[in-house]
C-alpha cells in the first residue's frame, strides 16, 4: 500500500463520520467514539423509530451503522424533500 491509498482510505473514513454511518467492519477501529451506533436492523425494532419504521427501512442502508442522531436527519432531510 502506498502513500496515496492511505489518503484515500482516511478521507472515505471522514466521509463516513461526517454521515454517521459506517460498515458493521469499520465499527471498532475508530477509538474514543462516544455516541453509540446502530444497524439498520436494530433501529427498526427500537420503540423510538415505532411509527417512521417504513422510513427507515426505505432511508437506511443494510450493513451500515448509523447514530441515532444520523437516523433522525435522514429521516427528517427526507421529509423536507420536495414533491415532484
Amino acid at each position: 500500500m502506498d502513500g496515496g491509498d492511505i489518503l484515500i482510505n482516511l478521507s472515505e473514513r471522514r466521509d463516513d463520520r461526517m454521515t454517521g454511518k459506517k460498515k458493521l467492519s469499520e465499527a471498532a477501529e475508530i477509538p474514543g467514539e462516544t455516541e453509540h451506533m446502530f444497524s439498520k436492523e436494530q433501529l427498526i425494532a427500537s420503540d423510538r423509530f415505532r411509527n417512521r419504521r417504513d422510513l427507515v427501512k426505505a432511508l437506511l442502508d443494510t450493513g451500515e451503522l448509523y447514530t441515532v442522531k444520523a437516523a433522525e436527519e435522514n429521516i427528517q432531510n427526507y421529509m423536507k424533500g420536495k414533491v415532484k
